[in-house]
């Protein structure tokens, strides 16, 4: 509907959505068609485990700490380069010992360099919008595959402090995204 991140519509019931789709509803939310939506569908919250709505992908309860968060609802190329970087305190000791020791409670959290190749245009303006919607302060859903994949009811909160977008030719974008595990 919009090639644009900055120009969103609100949510009509007289209007038919394509697939990727970007609209604001009542609740001030926005909200991402995951596939062709018929006239009169609004979004549906779900507070379940699974985003359940058919049409609209959006917000959903956390299941541990009971808050509503986005979920990032798009699936990346296969190019997914996880990173670790364990916060742990070492103490030298003589002849070359030495004591190592968490340095916090969540030390080792999960670094993600994704990569979103052979995008439309409507998708790529899609996850830009969501990523730039959140703007690195706002944390998000996102359920990675395996194998860091996780129960459901174990969501893992990430934020998103860089991304970056290519259009090599003809209605072909690349998206590059780096998300960050942050603490529920």
């Amino acid at each position: 509907m919009s090639s644009s991140i900055f120009n969103i519509s609100a949510w009509s019931n007289s209007v038919a959505y394509n697939k990727h789709d970007i609209i604001v509803y009542t609740d001030n939310r926005y909200y991402y068609a995951k596939a062709a939506v018929p006239a009169n569908n609004p979004p549906v919250y779900s507070n379940v485990v699974s985003n359940a709505d058919t049409y609209w992908g959006g917000y959903f309860q956390h299941p541990v700490v009971k808050k509503d968060y986005p979920l990032f609802i798009w699936k990346p190329s296969y190019q997914t380069q996880a990173n670790f970087d364990p916060k742990v305190n070492v103490i030298k000791y003589g002849d070359g010992y030495e004591k190592r020791v968490s340095d916090q409670i969540n030390f080792n959290l999960l670094n993600f360099d994704l990569n979103f190749d052979g995008l439309t245009l409507d998708e790529c303006t899609a996850i830009l919008h969501f990523l730039s919607a959140r703007s690195a302060k706002t944390a998000f859903i996102y359920y990675p595959s395996a194998p860091y994949s996780v129960a459901p009811t174990d969501a893992k909160l990430f934020v998103c402090r860089r991304w970056s977008s290519a259009n090599p030719f003809f209605n072909n974008f690349s998206i590059k995204a780096t998300f960050e595990e942050v603490p529920a």
